[in-house]
C-alpha cells in the first residue's frame, strides 16, 4: 500500500506552499502556488 501512496506524492515539490485549504463533508479544495485542486472522497469503513 505504501508504494501507491509514495507514487502519488512523488511529483509534489518539497518546497510547495499551500495558500488555502477547505475540507468539507464530501469535498476537499487546496490552493497552492497559483493553482487549485478539488476532489471528492469517500469514507472506506
Amino acid at each position: 500500500m505504501w508504494e501507491l501512496y509514495d507514487a502519488l506524492i512523488e511529483g509534489i515539490p518539497d518546497d510547495i506552499i499551500v495558500d488555502g485549504i477547505v475540507v468539507g463533508g464530501e469535498m476537499t479544495y487546496v490552493e497552492a502556488n497559483g493553482g487549485i485542486g478539488l476532489t471528492s472522497y469517500r469514507d472506506y469503513v
